[in-house]
């Protein structure tokens, strides 16, 4: 099993990079806000997942060991595969996911992308358990400062959903404390 992967991007794409490794390229799918961090010719490293299905070998990366735990926790629920927890990652940080399960928040495992309320509802029952065995640093989720937060809730209350405002505002973190700059940009980005 391929577990941990280090080497050079060689080609950058959305959802995937190819990592170079003594000149072996290995193809990495990654949740958006990983590859959001990557850029061609970037030396990395990734914690990685490897899929098999009876005519393919898929990996998928990871920047910490916890979000592969979680992600590999995830995908052990009926109907969710790698490219669907893939989809879940892109939108929030895996420990914002695991506080949604552990809170019972369906609305807000409601409003990922391809979850629906019977998923939702599956994802609370059958990720509890384990996702309160794992030992996790729950710090491990960016915080965000006092503009940011206050933008977030300005976008909400224009009419976005919590994790579209939060998804805008980390676009476009700018280097500025200046709240309508922040807002007028994520709403670009929304």
């Amino acid at each position: 099993m391929i577990s941990y992967i280090e080497g050079k991007i060689i080609l950058w794409k959305p959802t995937y990079v190819t990592v170079s490794v003594q000149g072996v390229g290995y193809l990495i799918n990654l949740p958006l806000r990983v590859s959001q961090r990557c850029k061609p010719n970037d030396s990395v490293g990734f914690h990685t997942y490897l899929h098999v299905k009876e005519d393919q070998l898929s990996l998928y990366g990871f920047l910490s060991e916890q979000d592969k735990l979680i992600f590999e926790t995830l995908i052990s629920v009926n109907g969710i595969g790698p490219k669907l927890a893939q989809r879940i990652l892109s939108e929030i940080e895996a420990i914002e996911l695991v506080q949604y399960v552990l809170q019972e928040n369906i609305p807000a495992l409601q409003n990922l992308k391809g979850i629906g309320k019977k998923t939702a509802e599956l994802m609370s029952i059958q990720l509890k358990g384990p996702f309160s065995k794992l030992e996790l640093n729950i710090d491990a989720k960016p915080s965000l400062n006092t503009v940011e937060q206050e933008a977030i809730a300005a976008l909400i209350s224009l009419g976005l959903k919590e994790n579209q405002a939060t998804k805008a505002i980390n676009k476009v973190k700018v280097n500025s404390n200046d709240l309508s700059t922040l807002i007028s940009e994520a709403l670009k980005q929304s």
